[in-house]
């Protein structure tokens, strides 16, 4: 009896062991897969090396943060953001609407940054004072061309055109493609030429073309630093460059256009209209006429209440203390 037992027990066990087997993988796997299983399973693999990135590869705005000065002026920036958020640049709508302010303070940016790059590289000296004015003017007026008035303008859409047939006869013909060619020939090119006309300097042709060339990267490399920040860092970001140069606040842009008159006019209304719907200027109490008592009948009568400062009532009774 012992011996069959066992053998009852023996054949049970292999039974409940296959149909456990059976139940755990429902597609049978191949004999040398099986022998695989069966034996010790070798050790996982090491894990990938991570690829190491040498400081060329790195974006140039992770250099960038590693660097003090970069983080400095990023410290600037976000200082100068609390003045931005403080409601002198706010807007009507939650994005990037180019108020009237907006406007100014890109074209001081734009000029001051051209004023620092091509300072000591032409004849544009810091005696030449106007020179930046009637650029900033320009750039000014760009800005309502490019991002105020609306793209259904018939006015705008022939003014563009013509600028980018104009392009398209100089030099190589591919300036209206490059990244800030419509910008210098509007404010820069036709600065120069301007000048020239009225014999203020003796530029020739050739040396315009450097001028603007320079000029041309100096824009890109501005619209490049747009793209990568947010509005009140642009807005910061106008001020710091428009104060640091000496341009912000000296005077105030104004719309500069020769060569389209109706689209002038329309420009200067789209300023009118830009200015009434923008923020009101803070006015401080004490010097508002209003807010300041000269009779005591202006005063507000106040309102009788059972409540008073104290929390208590009128008609309270304090407890009898009792000794």
């Amino acid at each position: 009896m012992s011996a069959l037992s066992s053998k009852l027990s023996r054949v049970r066990s292999v039974k409940l062991s296959a149909f456990n087997n059976h139940r755990r993988s429902p597609s049978p796997n191949p004999p040398q897969q099986q022998q695989q299983q069966q034996s010790t399973s070798p050790p996982p693999p090491p894990p990938a090396p991570q690829p190491k990135h040498s400081s060329a590869s790195i974006p140039r705005s992770r250099t960038l943060s590693n660097n003090a000065r970069a983080n400095s002026f990023g410290d600037t920036l976000r200082a100068i953001s609390k003045e931005a958020r403080s409601g002198e640049f706010a807007d009507v709508y939650d994005a990037f609407f180019f108020s009237d302010k907006r406007c100014q303070n890109r074209a001081f940016f734009m000029a001051a940054r051209l004023k620092q790059t091509l300072h000591g590289r032409s004849h544009l000296t810091d005696m030449d004072d106007h020179v930046w004015e009637q650029m900033t003017h320009r750039l000014y007026t760009m800005n309502y061309i490019l991002f105020v008035l609306p793209s259904t303008c018939q006015l705008r859409a022939r003014f563009l055109a013509s600028l980018e047939r104009d392009l398209a006869c100089i030099g190589d013909g591919q300036h209206v493609l490059r990244r800030g060619g419509m910008e210098v020939h509007f404010a820069v090119r036709c600065c120069l030429r301007r000048l020239r006309s009225q014999r203020f300097y003796g530029y020739d042709d050739d040396e315009i073309e450097q001028v603007v060339e320079r000029a041309r990267e100096v824009i890109e490399h501005c619209l490049e630093s747009e793209s990568k920040l947010g509005h009140a860092e642009r807005d910061a970001m106008y001020v710091f460059h428009g104060l640091r140069m000496g341009l912000h606040g000296r005077f105030e842009p104004r719309i500069d256009l020769e060569e389209d008159q109706a689209l002038s006019e329309r420009l200067q209304a789209a300023v009118n209209e830009n200015k009434q719907i923008a923020k009101p200027a803070y006015v401080n109490p004490f010097e508002d006429e209003d807010a300041v008592v000269t009779d005591d009948d202006d005063m507000v009568t106040p309102s009788h209440s059972r409540e008073v400062d104290s929390g208590f009532y009128d008609n309270f009774v304090p407890p009898k203390t009792v000794i």
